[in-house]
């Protein structure tokens, strides 16, 4: 059963690419984009929430959300 909403929480360029790479990246992304993929389909909310600082400034390369991430469907 699928919640209400789908939070997708951190999930940037700077975040999970810095110096050394977030653990089993690969596979938290195929896994993050099917959960992604289910909301969708079921027509439900998905909130991308993006950490902000000084290494992290909005607007920048390293605060987007992976490339390979299916944020496509922003409905918020």
């Amino acid at each position: 059963m699928l919640s209400n909403v789908l939070l997708v929480i951190d999930l940037q360029e700077g975040v999970c690419n810095g110096v050394e790479p977030a653990h089993k990246i690969e596979e938290l992304v195929q896994r993050v984009n099917a959960r992604i993929e289910s909301y969708v389909i079921k027509g439900k909310k998905i909130i991308y929430i993006q950490h902000c600082d000084d290494e992290l400034m909005k607007g920048e390369p390293q605060w987007e959300i992976l490339h390979n991430i299916n944020s496509i469907h922003f409905n918020i």
